[in-house]
Formats: C-alpha cells, sequence, structure tokens
C-alpha cells in the first residue's frame, strides 16, 4: 500500500511540473531564506531535482526490502509529501511577480508533515 502511494506522490510531482514547466521562466529561485525571499537561483532544468530527490529517496526505502519498518515507510512518505509541497511552492513562487515564497504555507506544510512522522515514528 505504501509503495502505490508513493508513487502516486512522485506521479503528482511530476505531472504538476510538466504541466507547470512552460510556464517557468529561464532563471528560477530554488533556495530561500528564512523572509521567503529567493537567494538562490537556478535554471529552469533545476526544477526538476525535486522529484529527482524522490526517486532517490524511493530507491533508498525500496532497498532495504522488507526489512524496513513500517514507522520508516511512513517517514518516507511523509517525506514524499513534503517534496511535492516544496515543489509546488517552487513553481508558484518562480511564476509569480514577486518571486517569493509563501511562508507561512511551507512553515505550516513543514511542521504538519514533521508532526505527523513523529507521531508515526512512535506508533
Amino acid at each position: 500500500m505504501e509503495v502505490g502511494l508513493g508513487a502516486g506522490i512522485i506521479f503528482a510531482t511530476i505531472a504538476v511540473t510538466v504541466a507547470r514547466y512552460r510556464d517557468l521562466p529561464e532563471t528560477i529561485p530554488i533556495h530561500f531564506g528564512l523572509d521567503g525571499k529567493p537567494n538562490g537561483y537556478g535554471s529552469r532544468n533545476a526544477i526538476w531535482l525535486v522529484p529527482a530527490v524522490q526517486l532517490l529517496l524511493t530507491a533508498s526505502a525500496l532497498s532495504f526490502g522488507a526489512q524496513t519498518p513500517r514507522a520508516s515507510l511512513t517517514f518516507w512518505l511523509d517525506l514524499l509529501v513534503l517534496c511535492l509541497a516544496v515543489q509546488l511552492l517552487i513553481i508558484a513562487a518562480a511564476t509569480s511577480a514577486a518571486q517569493r515564497l509563501n511562508r507561512s504555507v511551507f512553515w505550516s506544510v513543514f511542521v504538519a508533515t514533521m508532526a505527523f512522522a513523529v507521531v508515526a515514528a512512535f506508533r
């Protein structure tokens, strides 16, 4: 079940990226300070780093096979969801006039994702 859900999350990330790729400027913000302002930029192709990280996380999680505890799989799913959220925020920032990250949304997603991971780890 977890693997299918993880594949769906990765697929959603890739689908959103493909759908919005043409809307991205040639240079996009890829790193943001705590104030939400970009402090690192990359080419439009850098948008593929997040799906690549998701695939690497998945390869790592699957390499352990049946030895992987359920809590670790839940944490893996959390990381995939966090990557999806980050990708959506990067695309939103790159296509907005201000090119600024919505900090409240990012921190809300981050805290919720990490809280879920902690709860799942202690179930």
